[in-house]
């Protein structure tokens, strides 16, 4: 029971690592669009007036600074996952999973079987016909 609970705080470490590098990389996006929204807009003499826009190192620097930021971030999830498959501590080597019509089954590492069901065991009546 150990075994499974530490490979679902894996699965669960490795889920929050890639749902915050996206979210960080989505809000820095959307502050940096503002801001050069509100720089390339501006007020003078109570008309507003648009510049010309051909070229911004901003830009270019922005892009590759978030991009590789995002990057990053994905790498540091692989690089968790090989260290602790090097460990032994949860492997990925192999993981089948089988649907059938009312249930899936899970076989991980070859020994462990999870099955999850749309309805608890309990709830079964003896003699119902399932595939």
């Amino acid at each position: 029971m150990a075994f499974i609970l530490s490979f679902w705080m894996i699965f669960l470490m490795d889920s929050v690592i890639v749902l915050l590098s996206f979210v960080c990389f989505v809000c820095i996006w959307i502050c940096v669009l503002l801001f050069s929204t509100v720089l390339l807009i501006s007020k003078l003499n109570n008309i507003y007036c648009t510049w010309d826009f051909t070229a911004s190192k901003f830009i270019d620097v922005y892009w590759f600074t978030i991009g590789g930021m995002f990057s990053l971030g994905l790498l540091l999830r692989l690089c968790l996952l090989l260290y602790f498959g090097h460990l032994d501590f949860v492997s990925f080597d192999l993981c089948k999973v089988v649907g059938f019509r009312w249930y899936w089954v899970y076989f991980i590492f070859g020994e462990t079987t999870i099955f999850s069901n749309l309805i608890l065991e309990s709830d079964y009546i003896i003699g119902d016909l399932r595939l």
